[in-house]
């Protein structure tokens, strides 16, 4: 009899040890692609008041390529032989010196019109709390003892939700990888423009594509903006870093900042 219960037990464990679920390997992650950095393409757009000098335009053209080809230098974006190519494509608009004079002179007018009118505010309220109550004027009745006084802000109770009650149930599937789509099309630069404040600053927008280089087929694509200056190396290195992040490349290439002109990778 005991040798029957311990023949039944034995196949009862196996039976139960072959049911048991194991969860599913993780599937190695391809290599990063040898990637070679398309030439930049790079728009820049001069905002002021009055009409700009071609030397300070060509000076700040000048900066503004500058500062994107520091921003990709160090990246290892220059394989001989590669299998993907990046394209960067830059639009930016930078104010000239005299609009940021205009804008910072409009700023102090609005302060101070901000604080005349604190401060008139402030001598009639002081002057209307010296005066004596109306007569006749209705006094609200004081609520009776114990009780709540009138008023539509007495608390409300409501009942708690029921406790969630569910049976999950999890797997894992291996998903074949798709194209993603094609980037969406940038507003033209005139609708940009129009849509702009007094107060607005500079305004940078990357779009990078990565594409296959023998096929041309789109393999990854991004698009940030952000209000920078176009001509500061350090402020497109986080730019792109920032664009770059989630890429299907090597940690070097995704993330690099340059600070105080020395370059960190």
């Amino acid at each position: 009899m005991g040798a029957r219960l311990r023949q039944l037990a034995l196949l009862t464990a196996a039976a139960f040890g072959c049911a048991t679920a194991r969860p599913p390997e993780a599937l190695p992650a391809p290599p990063p692609p040898r990637v070679a950095l398309i030439q930049p393409e790079l728009e820049l757009w001069m905002e002021g008041t009055r009409d700009v000098s071609a030397e300070e335009s060509g000076r700040a053209l000048a900066e503004s390529r500058a500062a994107l080809e520091s921003a990709l230098q160090g990246r290892g974006l220059d394989d001989p032989e590669p299998d993907a190519l990046l394209l960067v494509r830059a639009r930016e608009v930078k104010r000239t010196a005299e609009r940021k004079t205009r804008q910072a002179w409009s700023a102090v007018a609005f302060v101070v019109g901000i604080v005349a009118v604190v401060v008139a505010a402030a001598a009639l309220s002081s002057r209307g709390k010296q005066r004596p109550p109306a007569p006749g004027r209705a006094v609200a009745p004081a609520p009776p003892p114990g009780g709540r006084g009138p008023g539509p802000y007495a608390p409300r109770l409501y009942p708690a939700p029921p406790p969630p009650f569910g049976l999950e149930l999890g797997f894992a599937v291996q998903i074949p990888a798709l194209s993603p789509p094609p980037p969406p099309e940038a507003l033209p630069m005139e609708e940009v423009l129009a849509s702009r404040g007094w107060f607005d600053g500079d305004a940078v927008e990357l779009t990078l594509e990565l594409t296959d280089a023998r096929t041309g087929e789109l393999r990854w694509w991004r698009t940030v903006r952000d209000d920078v200056d176009p001509a500061s190396p350090e402020a497109m290195a986080r730019l792109l870093d920032r664009a770059l992040a989630g890429a299907p490349l090597d940690a070097g290439a995704r993330a690099r900042t340059v600070e105080n002109g020395a370059e960190k990778g």
